[in-house]
């Protein structure tokens, strides 16, 4: 038999064996080969495979204060059910993250801005085909969620930042 699976797989990692290096540099005890060593557990392939990897930066304790301030859930919330109607009338009963590679050109097609800057992020951090098609399936999501019809500039660096490693959106 086969049963249907969904995942959603949510892993976290310090950005060194010491977990100080982006909180507190100046504590950090790890030399460059120990940091290297230790992101080197991961995989590269596993790595390839996971739609998002974000770095969230450690939130000084003063710094922490009473909820506010952002946008309401329910804000959010219908701004992600319009994307989700979006995805879903463009290719019934599937989201961007489940398009087959065949339907990826016909479904995010880039502007120019968009064009030039995932061929020159590409080039310069030497991305897998794998990475680059994750990417427009993210930038299609981006631009769903800012109601755009195409994917701009500003969704592929986007897309970059969350979906590569040292893909800090600069082209």
């Amino acid at each position: 038999m086969t049963f249907p699976c969904r995942v959603q797989l949510v892993a976290a990692m310090n950005p060194c064996p010491c977990g100080l290096r982006t909180a507190a540099p100046e504590r950090c005890t790890c030399d460059p080969p120990a940091v290297r060593r230790y992101a080197q557990r991961v995989s590269g392939p596993l790595l390839d495979r996971i739609d998002l990897q974000v770095d969230v930066r450690r939130v000084p304790w003063r710094e922490l204060g009473p909820p506010g301030g952002g946008e309401p859930t329910s804000v959010v919330r219908g701004r992600v059910l319009a994307a989700r109607e979006r995805a879903l009338r463009r290719t019934p009963g599937r989201l961007n993250a489940e398009l087959a590679d065949a339907e990826l050109a016909g479904t995010c097609r880039l502007d120019a801005a968009g064009e030039g800057i995932l061929a020159a992020r590409a080039e310069s951090l030497r991305l897998s085909a794998r990475t680059c098609r994750r990417i427009l399936r993210v930038a299609r999501t981006l631009a769903d969620l800012a109601g755009s019809p195409s994917i701009a500039g500003d969704h592929v660096l986007a897309a970059v930042r969350m979906g590569v490693p040292g893909g800090d959106g600069r082209v």
